[in-house]
Order: C-alpha cells, then sequence, then structure tokens
C-alpha cells in the first residue's frame, strides 16, 4: 500500500480585518506594518497610521491588505479632490499632495535600487514639480463592449481595492 504525505492545511487569515500600526512605505508607497512575524503591505496606509485593514493576500512570508477605515491619520493625508477617488483605479495615492507623492516615489526607488545595486547613494536630480493636480503624463484608458447590454463602456479600470477582500477582479469591473 502507497502512502502519500498531505501537508496539513494551514488556517488563512484571507478576509481577516486587522487592526495595524505603519511604521514605514515600500517602494509602491504601501504602508508596512508586522503582524505575528509577517510583514504586512497595506494599500493605503501612510506612516504613523493605526489603521483596519483586510488582508487580500496571506503568503508564508507576508501579508498584503486593503485600508478599510484610518483610525489615526498621518499628518501628511490630505483629503483626495476627485470625486470618482476610491472607485478609479487611475491616481491612487490622492490622500497624499501630490509634491509627498513624488518624495515617496523617490525614497521608495532610491531604497530599492541601492539595496538592489549596493551603493551607498544615488545622484538624484531635484523633483520636477507640476501645478496641483496636474501630475499625470500618461494613462492607459480601457474599452470594454458588452454584447448582451450592448453598450460600450470607456474609462479607467474600477479600483480593485473596493473588491471584498477575497474576490478577484472580475474582467468587466469597468468604470462607467
Amino acid at each position: 500500500m502507497v502512502s502519500l504525505y498531505k501537508a496539513k492545511a494551514k488556517p488563512s487569515r484571507l478576509g481577516q480585518q486587522l487592526k495595524l500600526q505603519i511604521d514605514s512605505l515600500d517602494y509602491e508607497v504601501n504602508g508596512i506594518s508586522r503582524y505575528q512575524q509577517k510583514i504586512a503591505f497595506v494599500s493605503g496606509a501612510l506612516p504613523g497610521e493605526q489603521v483596519l485593514a483586510a488582508v487580500t493576500e496571506d503568503k508564508a512570508d507576508y501579508l498584503k491588505a486593503r485600508t478599510l477605515q484610518v483610525l489615526s491619520p498621518s499628518a501628511e493625508r490630505v483629503m483626495p479632490f476627485c470625486p470618482s477617488f476610491g472607485h478609479c483605479g487611475g491616481c491612487q495615492l490622492q490622500y497624499l499632495d501630490a509634491q509627498q507623492q513624488g518624495q515617496y516615489k523617490q525614497q521608495g526607488v532610491d531604497a530599492l535600487l541601492r539595496h538592489q545595486l549596493g551603493l551607498a547613494s544615488l545622484p538624484w536630480q531635484p523633483l520636477l514639480s507640476a501645478a496641483d493636480r496636474q501630475y499625470r503624463r500618461k494613462a492607459r484608458i480601457g474599452v470594454w463592449f458588452d454584447k448582451k447590454q450592448r453598450q460600450l463602456t470607456v474609462g479607467f479600470r474600477q479600483a480593485s481595492c473596493l473588491l471584498p477582500a477575497f474576490a478577484k477582479p472580475a474582467a468587466s469591473s469597468w468604470l462607467r
């Protein structure tokens, strides 16, 4: 008789809500926290904030989560200017001032490159500044035709962070 080994299924935290203290940001401007010896990457969170977050991925070494509620906001957090923020997948960092967004992005890329290349520092040029709210230089617009309803939809894809933590974004999740 053959006996095959089957590992015990580990309990998943997928969909769980966690209260997290955000310590820093990664190169994608996601908040970084620790939860039970795992690193947690939290979209929509800033350093110094305490957030309630839903787990969207539970891997062996890390968690990914999305911010549901900011319990104690950072002084850097601003009110998003666009009424579609949170639904649209276009400008995902509107809760940060445009100048601060550029600085955090540069710091993230700087840390990543220095780590990967083993350098002490990089010679960055000063950030280019644009008029407030006009920092986007490139956009990817999607077009989708619903054959059943005979309707054409054009625009940015809907932000996946609004979907339930355990759901995958549908191919038809478009803004109207």
